[in-house]
Order: structure tokens, then sequence, then C-alpha cells
């Protein structure tokens, strides 16, 4: 019976053990940041400790590919995860800038 609590825990929610006290954690919060990484939030589930801390549950690399075909129309981007860049205007020169001289051997 233990074997089966102590396998239904693993793939539970996540959980790892407190640096302060050594007890487990469990994770009370949690938010996305991209489609990739998620921050969680654990709080220590010993109440004389009380302990909380902020992590990031991310992707590392694939190990088993997915099924769907690459042409799919369900299957996301490559660069999904990736942040877009935003394209900014050129800047137009500020004459209270400081412009510094270029240093001898500077491409």
């Amino acid at each position: 019976m233990s074997r089966k609590k102590h396998n239904r825990a693993r793939c539970g929610k996540p959980h790892i053990n407190c640096p302060v006290c050594g007890d487990t954690m469990r994770v009370y919060a949690s938010r996305p940041v991209s489609s990739g990484t998620r921050e969680l939030f654990f709080k220590c589930l010993n109440s004389n400790c009380d302990a909380s801390y902020r992590s990031v549950l991310q992707h590392i690399n694939m190990i088993i590919d997915s099924l769907l075909p690459a042409e799919d129309p369900r299957r996301l981007p490559a660069d999904a995860d990736m942040p877009k860049l935003r394209r900014r205007d050129p800047a137009t020169p500020d004459a209270r800038q400081l412009v510094l001289p270029e240093l001898p051997g500077a491409g």
C-alpha cells in the first residue's frame, strides 16, 4: 500500500524538500511565463518553518518527438516559445547625449 501512495505522490504535483528544514514543500500557486516555462511558488509543509520559495519549471529538451506531422495545423510554430522581438525606430540623435570617442582598434 505504501508503494502505491509513494508512486502517486511522485506523479502528482511537483514537490521538493525545503532547503531550511528538509521537510516537503508543495506548490501553492503557479503562473505561466511562456508556453514552455512556468513560475512555481512552493511552501514548506512544516508549520514551524513556513518557508516559501519561487522556482522556475522549464522544458530543457525533447525526449520523444510528437506524433503530430510537421504540417498539422494543431502543431505550434517552432519558435512559439521564443519571445518576439519588437522593431524599434532608429534612434534619432539627441544633443544632450554624450558622445564617446572611438577606441583604437575597435571595429
